[in-house]
């Protein structure tokens, strides 16, 4: 069993604990291997939340929105891609016209 404070307890004696700990400049933080983190000289302070045993970590992503959003921004690209190339015939027979 593991506890909410990170105790793993075995036939109800306790075998160690999972260390957590968090920082105050999180993203200060360097990647040494696939799982490991660097603290740079920083100070690991108390962890404010709780472990829970069998607990899926959800994605922090609304799907629906992010689509929405996505389509929102090809909307723009495609208006702006449009403009773009209208100005560019404009161009295209402005410059006809004058060499004529």
């Amino acid at each position: 069993m593991i506890g909410r404070d990170g105790a793993i307890s075995v036939a109800g004696v306790e075998a160690g604990r999972i260390g957590v700990a968090s920082f105050a400049a999180p993203g200060a933080l360097a990647k040494v291997g696939d799982n490991l983190w660097d603290a740079q000289g920083q100070a690991a302070g108390e962890f404010q939340g709780v472990v829970l045993q069998g607990a899926l970590e959800g994605s922090n992503v609304r799907p629906v929105l992010e689509l929405t959003r996505l389509i929102e921004i090809s909307r723009a690209y495609q208006s702006a891609a449009k403009i773009v190339s209208n100005a560019d015939d404009l161009r295209q027979r402005a410059i006809e016209r004058l060499a004529r």
